[in-house]
């Protein structure tokens, strides 16, 4: 009979099994790894996130991709986790092509005045790192949403980082833009 694993062995016995399995010609996919990581995103451990993608990187063929995030970042859990995930993958791994959509899903995840406040680091670093900005609809739907929440702070914000953009633009005038 098989006896419930502790939460310090789960991991060590999947990618023990995936590597004895390998031995015998039967590979974890994608969806496999996808599923052990929703597994750690769930446990909220991020640390087990990380050991699973290194694992990935130096044993496998199987790399931790766009896709994958994508599919994690859809699952229902706190923003903060979500966040976590994100700058692990903005630190470099190797697979994840970063690009505005992908900054886009993390700014329409955010449901909570908590959550507006922890996503400028986010759009930061994308701006910062990889120079991918958030467009003007984004930019609209938080504002919409700060609004919503009460989040006045939050609001003016978004609205300044949206203006400040527009001003980069080579059409902008001051006209072309009102803000309520």
């Amino acid at each position: 009979m098989l006896q419930p694993l502790a939460s310090a062995n789960w991991l060590a016995f999947i990618l023990g099994l995936e590597q004895r399995l390998a031995l015998h010609g039967i590979r974890f996919m994608q969806v496999m790894f996808g599923q052990v990581i929703q597994s750690a995103v769930q446990r909220s451990d991020i640390s087990a996130v990380l050991r699973i993608i290194e694992h990935m990187r130096e044993n496998t063929f199987v790399r931790f991709s766009t896709n994958m995030l994508r599919m994690v970042l859809g699952l229902e859990y706190l923003f903060d986790l979500k966040c976590a995930l994100v700058k692990i993958t903005l630190s470099g791994c190797v697979g994840v092509r970063l690009g505005h959509k992908l900054l886009a899903q993390v700014g329409w995840m955010v449901r909570s005045e908590a959550d507006i406040g922890q996503l400028p680091e986010i759009v930061d670093l994308f701006k910062q790192k990889y120079g991918i900005e958030m467009k003007g609809v984004d930019y609209d739907y938080l504002a919409e949403l700060c609004m919503q929440l009460g989040a006045f702070d939050m609001l003016r914000c978004w609205i300044g980082a949206r203006v400040a953009r527009l001003e980069l633009l080579p059409n902008f005038t001051a006209n072309s833009m009102v803000v309520a």
